[in-house]
């Protein structure tokens, strides 16, 4: 298991498409399949027309352009949409068992009986998912291996606040109920990566993933990430100043547990443990990185870090 990445790209003129169509090219290197694709006015029914993040002839920028991608075990896919409104805005649709096999030409997605909305948006007009084009550097990175997790995050010039992120976790293996047949959560969000945007029952940013799918009571939720807290200490973490690891002096970050407690009212029960996005421990700068034995490995945004290369990030 690897993580790749394409990271310190400097977004220009085409804003969320050049996001989008470097995560295409990112996830297509590791394995996934792209099966079907339009540029807005010619569809494609093998996912060969749209090769740039542009707009014409081929490009990802256009309204309406949207292509269908499988992940290498052939079971997940998802469908992106660039909306009417720009290339701030995106339609993201999401199929964990039944693939989107009914449908799809040059302006609209195919469907799939369990499709499910990511990140807002519910028509072509699409979400805001990243902000004003050519304002921002993007970040992604994707597994190479089974469960084929990835990132997509943006960071403002200079002062890197969040621009947008989209991003699929899974659940560490043994966390979760054996009976979960979907053990992954999913966000796509204009919104900060906070701790409070994650852990309230009305945090529509938070990540979203099934609760007892193909089982009765079955539904698409907001899935909540727990924080950890003592009642005689106060919240640990996220980024509440623990201290350093005291056998390495490192820096760590924890996992996130994911849920449905008492405050969303309903669908309550545990969903598991996640593996790829880990709450801070330490109150650090948007884009700092954190370091083992002189290696980069991971990047801080908010409260949450992300897999990161060896490398030093470009703020603008």
């Amino acid at each position: 298991m690897a993580y790749q990445f394409d990271v310190n790209n400097n977004n220009g003129a085409n804003g969320g498409a050049e996001v989008m169509f470097a995560l295409r090219q990112l996830l297509v290197s590791v394995g996934w399949v792209v099966l079907a694709d339009s540029d807005g006015t010619t569809y494609s029914g093998t996912g060969v027309q749209i090769t740039h993040a542009s707009s014409g002839a081929n490009g990802m920028n256009n309204s309406r352009a949207w292509f269908r991608i499988q992940d290498p075990a052939g079971r997940r896919e998802f469908c992106i949409q660039r909306g009417t409104a720009g290339n701030t805005a995106w339609w993201i649709k999401y199929s964990a068992l039944d693939r989107f096999t009914t449908g799809g030409d040059a302006t609209n997605m195919p469907t799939a009986t369990d499709q499910q909305n990511v990140g807002g948006g519910s028509s072509v007009v699409g979400a805001t998912i990243f902000a004003t084009a050519n304002t921002y550097q993007y970040h992604l990175g994707a597994d190479d291996a089974a469960p084929y997790t990835f990132y997509a995050f943006a960071a403002v010039d200079t002062t890197a606040v969040t621009a947008g992120a989209f991003f699929m976790d899974a659940m560490v293996a043994g966390s979760y109920p054996a009976e979960d047949t979907d053990p992954v959560v999913i966000t796509a969000t204009n919104s900060t990566l906070t701790y409070s945007s994650w852990t309230s029952a009305s945090a529509s940013s938070a990540p979203s993933g099934w609760f007892r799918m193909n089982m009765t009571r079955e539904a698409w939720v907001i899935m909540l990430g727990h924080r950890y807290y003592n009642s005689g200490y106060g919240i640990m973490a996220p980024s509440e100043g623990t201290h350093a690891n005291p056998y390495t002096t490192g820096e760590d970050t924890l996992p996130i547990p994911y849920g449905r407690a008492a405050s969303a009212g309903s669908c309550l029960g545990w969903k598991g443990v996640g593996s790829m996005v880990r709450w801070t421990v330490q109150d650090r700068a948007n884009m700092d990185t954190i370091s083992a034995g002189g290696v980069r490995f991971r990047v801080l945004m908010d409260d949450v870090t992300f897999p990161w290369p060896d490398v030093v990030p470009v703020l603008a």
